[in-house]
């Protein structure tokens, strides 16, 4: 999937979550989202607190500001600074203020569960765990054929495309110290493997948003040319591996 296609596929899934609540008052601009990735943490912090005098801290506009929040510091930060640390905290507080309005098993929070995966990123794991926990919530309440449903497929697709970015890291650099011309056969089964996991969460999701309308018809095609680049990545790793083999 190249470098563009990712970052409309999170731009469409970031759109879902949450009618970022008007913050006009506050010292940080909220409506911008690049105020938002470039100021500090701490003052963000700070802001977020003022609007809770604002709002109340248990209100549907705060748990709309810390998801917001939350999901951009998530996806323009380092998965192992203090910057991600606060975005997921944020995550965290949108779900704990939908628990306590809404209750436990209530539809919001399991799309709260499904923003949390995403902002898991590269942490699959996680993202799968938070996933499960959407679909619990969802299918039940919502069918299994809805959009919020789909929605949990589309981000787990992401999630487990993204995975491979910490084994391209660290495979590269083994592959620059030993002077090898590919990667470790192992990391490219892996990177196999999570493609079509990937791929498998993708279909699902398209077989949802394919037949919900022409409101979703603009997503719809967003995931087809999703699932034609994962297609592709499959095979050019497979040939890589199969060079990989001959070369060890």
């Amino acid at each position: 999937m190249k470098k563009n296609l990712i970052y409309v596929f999170t731009t469409l899934l970031l759109m879902c979550v949450c009618g970022n609540a008007n913050a006009q008052n506050s010292d940080v601009n909220f409506d911008d989202e690049n105020s938002i990735i470039e100021t500090n943490c701490e003052v963000l912090k700070l802001a977020l607190q003022k609007l809770e005098k604002k709002y109340g801290g248990a209100s549907e506009e705060m748990a709309q500001l810390y998801g917001y929040v939350g999901m951009i510091k998530c996806d323009n930060s380092f998965q192992y600074s203090d910057a991600y640390s606060f975005g997921i905290t944020c995550c965290e507080k949108a779900i704990a203020i939908r628990k306590k309005l809404y209750g436990a098993k209530s539809i919001n929070v399991g799309d709260s569960y499904v923003d949390m995966a995403l902002a898991c990123g590269i942490f699959i794991d996680k993202a799968k765990q938070y996933v499960d926990s959407a679909l619990v919530i969802l299918r039940p309440k919502c069918g299994e054929n809805s959009y919020e449903v789909g929605r949990a497929y589309m981000v787990l697709g992401l999630s487990y495309y993204r995975s491979n970015e910490e084994i391209f890291r660290v495979a590269s650099q083994c592959m620059i110290i030993t002077q090898r011309e590919y990667y470790e056969k192992r990391d490219y089964e892996e990177i196999i493997s999570n493609l079509e996991n990937s791929l498998k969460y993708y279909k699902k999701a398209y077989n949802i948003y394919s037949r919900l309308g022409e409101n979703y018809k603009e997503s719809a095609d967003t995931i087809k040319e999703v699932i034609t680049h994962d297609q592709e990545e499959i095979e050019l790793y497979k040939k890589e591996l199969k060079l990989a083999s001959e070369q060890s």
